[in-house]
């Protein structure tokens, strides 16, 4: 069987980094949270990594849900990503 990516698939992966491209916000956070998960994937044996790791996590994806329902705006958000990378 063919892996290789299916139309729909192709355009959804295309539609998301030019969504990237278009919003500097959402681009931070995608290249504090790949630092991040890549910092507690290299050190699997250190909990408190890990624990830091899952706390941001859990509060950076709040403020993002936070820009959708209107409480908060993007640079704010922008603003609290870059004092808590």
């Amino acid at each position: 069987m063919d892996q290789s990516p299916t139309c729909r698939e192709k355009g959804a992966n295309e539609q998301y980094k030019r969504n990237l491209e278009n919003n500097k916000t959402q681009a931070l956070y995608r290249r504090i949270y790949r630092q991040k998960f890549m910092i507690a994937q290299r050190n699997k044996d250190s909990k408190h990594i890990e624990k830091e790791f899952d706390k941001w996590k859990k509060e950076a994806k709040e403020k993002i849900n936070q820009i959708k329902k209107g409480k908060l705006t993007e640079d704010e958000v922008y603003k609290w990503l870059v004092e808590n990378k």
